[in-house]
């Protein structure tokens, strides 16, 4: 009975330090994302630029997932961007990127229904500064 009790604490004790051992110290300072961070925006817009230099446009936006913090919007200012998402801060940046001859850079925030970004471009050597707001 004595042995019987000493393999099930030896037991015991090897199953918990194997299990205590298997969880380790988070070391790096990025932050974690949910996996469905990226999906939180996913959704079908209705955007609305307003330029200093062209005045108010409308438009439809698609916005789609493609990691947890990268989303595509089919449409900003008339052409496909990629953003980064930081769904910590509910911002988005936008990195410098290149189509046609148009490049573009930018950041904003959002909410649930709403995405307000400020963007520059340069097209065919013009400078171009806008806010677009999307609303779901």
């Amino acid at each position: 009975m004595k042995q019987q009790a000493l393999k099930l604490v030896m037991g015991l004790l090897l199953s918990s330090g194997m299990f205590l051992g298997a969880c380790k110290e988070r070391t790096s300072s990025d932050p974690v994302y949910p996996d469905n961070c990226g999906n939180f925006l996913v959704g079908t817009y209705a955007g609305s630029d307003y330029c200093a230099s062209t005045g108010q446009t409308h438009y439809s936006c698609n916005i789609l997932a493609t990691t947890p913090t990268n989303i595509t919007l089919s449409n900003l200012g008339g052409i496909q961007v990629n953003a980064i998402v930081d769904c910590e801060k509910n911002t988005l940046t936008i990195p410098t990127q290149t189509v046609g001859n148009f490049s573009v850079s930018g950041s904003g925030t959002y909410t649930a229904n709403r995405i307000v970004i400020n963007w520059s471009g340069i097209t065919a050597g013009m400078p171009i500064n806008c806010s677009t707001t999307f609303t779901r």
